[in-house]
């Protein structure tokens, strides 16, 4: 089959750029021709399949989002078997959701009357409204609980899909004393004090804020923040609460990197105490990966902390207090090594590894897909892969220079 994805940043920071990519890639090993569209990706990417970059100069977010999806609509049509989106686009056949409605953001009149609101619905609407046709990827039953009650989406047209782990994310082994000796000195981290580990790439959503209050009141703890990097707009955002905190000799930005597991197994603690996630696959990563969890409840995967034995997940509403209290428990050290030896546990014997095979399943309508493909983009590339990033004037042409019409690509 010849599959067109279509996502509108590929810069591979964050879960939803690996999942596109990592589903990319088994539906490659499968014998599939894979086309990812994007307007935002880097030329660093080494894989097998075609990268296609629209070029587009809008001033906001939300009209960059409407021209991607005007362009890919004209860059597809008849050319491909699938189209694949992995943000709310118009006229797709498939959706890879991973974001929560726009109807839980709970917006007041004023906001809800603005262009940026409307094109959100308008995308939105496009995915999961009762007369589209898009048939929609969900990460938990509480997204497709969600985006039912808000849009009454017909239960045909949607797919739950189960977690799914990287297999270079897993690796349970690397928390030693020694690794985290080694690898505190290596990020000249302090080598004796408890350090907690916030990630993600939205503080605010994923409540940075509320672990720096924490932090404030537990003068004897670190915290270090991964996927943000100081001098980032995220990352100024938040700095004002650090000063006034006065905690900024015991924070720590270390921005994206690649080896996370490495530095969970230097942490003592993961607070995610999120306001919002559909998923929050961090979490599940720390559990198999022996890191104790402190989690809020509207995690979607934080059940597994419960279910893995592996933390303390919090109760709604969110009471600051409670989170301190929860910390203050957590870190007793016959608590942190249960977790982390439930954790581990629960990994080795629960290993969710086939949510991304399955999702290639019902893109290609395949019953199932065998577990040697169980591999990561990295270890892909790894082997030799190599691509380029075209854009799509670039590919048009190219198209027009082999005498490739779209009606002969209809004959294929």
């Amino acid at each position: 089959m010849r599959i067109a994805f279509g996502i509108v940043s590929l810069i591979p920071k964050g879960g939803l750029q690996r999942d596109c990519l990592n589903i990319a890639q088994i539906l490659h090993d499968r014998g599939h021709r894979i086309t990812i569209f994007t307007s935002r990706t880097t030329d660093e990417l080494a894989v097998p399949f075609e990268i296609v970059k629209f070029e587009i100069e809008t001033r906001t977010n939300h009209a960059h989002d409407l021209e991607f999806s005007k362009q890919l609509r004209a860059a597809v049509d008849g050319r491909f078997d699938r189209v694949v989106g992995f943000n709310k686009l118009l006229d797709l056949e498939y959706l890879y959701c991973a974001d929560p409605s726009v109807h839980t953001k709970k917006r007041n009149w004023l906001v809800r009357s603005m262009p940026r609101h409307r094109g959100q619905l308008q995308l939105e609407a496009a995915c999961f409204a009762p007369h589209s046709r898009t048939h929609v990827l969900l990460l938990s039953h509480e997204a497709a609980d969600s985006y039912r009650r808000y849009w009454n989406t017909p239960a045909e047209r949607l797919t739950i899909l189960p977690p799914s782990i990287d297999p270079a994310r897993h690796q349970p082994h690397v928390r030693t004393a020694e690794k985290r000796a080694s690898v505190r000195q290596a990020l000249d981290l302090p080598s004796d004090t408890t350090i907690w580990l916030w990630i993600g790439t939205r503080p605010q959503t994923k409540g940075l804020d509320r672990a720096i209050v924490a932090l404030q009141h537990n003068p004897e703890c670190f915290l270090v923040v991964l996927g943000v990097e100081a001098g980032s707009p995220e990352g100024r955002r938040i700095w004002p609460q650090i000063l006034r905190a006065g905690v900024t000799d015991r924070v720590r930005f270390l921005g994206y990197r690649d080896d996370v597991p490495e530095i969970m197994a230097a942490a003592d603690l993961l607070v995610h105490p999120t306001r919002l996630d559909v998923t929050g696959q961090v979490v599940l990563e720390a559990i198999i990966n022996g890191l104790p969890v402190i989690t809020s409840e509207v995690c979607g995967f934080g059940r597994f902390v419960r279910d893995a034995g592996a933390g303390i997940l919090l109760s709604e509403p969110f009471v600051q207090s409670r989170f301190e209290k929860a910390l203050r428990d957590a870190m007793q050290p016959d608590r942190l090594a249960s977790f982390s030896r439930n954790g581990i546990s629960f990994g080795n014997n629960n290993l969710p590894m086939m949510g991304l095979h399955l999702a290639a399943d019902a893109l290609t309508a395949e019953v199932s897909a065998p577990k040697s493909e169980a591999r990561s983009i990295t270890a892909a590339a790894g082997a030799g892969a190599e691509s380029r990033v075209v854009s799509f004037a670039e590919l048009d042409a190219r198209r027009v220079a082999s005498g490739t019409t779209r009606a002969n690509e209809q004959r294929d």
